[in-house]
C-alpha cells in the first residue's frame, strides 16, 4: 500500500512540475504585506511603494516621487530633517536591489574637509561629504540583493534615523 502511495505522490509531483505548478512547501512561498514573494518570505527586491509602506508601519512619513532621470525615489522626513531615498539597480518594473538615503544640510558654522574626514573615520553608518554646491551631505546605502526580511529593512531605516538625527552633533563634536 505504501509503495502505491509513494508512486502516486511522485506521479502527482511530476505532473505538477511539468504543468509549471509550484511544488515547494507553502512556507517557502510566503508573501509579505506588499505582495513581494520569495523563499521564506524574503524580499528579493524593493520598490519605492514597498519602502513607503514600511516607513508608514514605523510611523514615519514618506511619499514616492521620481528623480531627474525618471528613476524611483522616496521623499521623507525624520524629526524635521528632510531626506531622499534613491533606488539603484532597478528592473523595468521599478523593483530594485539597492537603496541610498541622502540628507543635505546648510549649517551656519563652517565645515572643513578635516571635520568630514574625522566624522567618516568614526562613523559606522553614513558617509559625509561636501557637495559641489557647498552643502554638507550624508548618505547611507543598503542592499536587498539575495533577499532580506521586512525586519531588516526596518532596521536599516532605524540606523538611518540614528545617523541623520545625530549627524550635526557628531560632525561638530569631532
Amino acid at each position: 500500500m505504501t509503495k502505491h502511495l509513494c508512486a502516486g505522490l511522485v506521479a502527482f509531483l511530476a505532473a505538477a512540475f511539468l504543468m509549471g505548478a509550484p511544488v515547494a512547501p507553502a512556507s517557502a512561498q510566503a508573501v509579505n504585506e506588499t505582495g513581494i514573494s520569495g523563499p521564506g518570505g524574503q524580499m528579493p527586491s524593493i520598490s519605492a511603494n514597498d519602502l513607503v509602506a514600511i516607513l508608514r508601519e514605523l510611523g514615519l512619513p514618506g511619499s514616492t516621487d521620481t528623480d531627474g532621470n525618471g528613476d524611483p525615489m522616496v521623499v521623507g522626513n525624520i524629526e524635521g530633517i528632510n531626506y531622499l531615498v534613491y533606488f539603484q539597480r532597478c528592473n523595468d518594473q521599478k523593483q530594485c536591489f539597492d537603496i541610498r538615503f541622502n540628507a543635505s544640510f546648510n549649517f551656519d558654522k563652517r565645515v572643513t574637509l578635516h571635520m568630514m574626514n574625522v566624522f567618516n573615520s568614526r562613523a559606522t553608518f553614513g558617509q559625509a561629504y561636501i557637495a559641489r554646491d557647498g552643502s554638507v551631505n550624508i548618505d547611507m546605502a543598503a542592499t536587498v540583493q539575495g533577499g532580506v526580511s521586512r525586519q531588516y529593512v526596518k532596521e536599516v531605516i532605524d540606523w538611518w534615523k540614528v545617523t541623520v538625527t545625530q549627524f550635526e552633533q557628531n560632525l561638530f563634536s569631532g
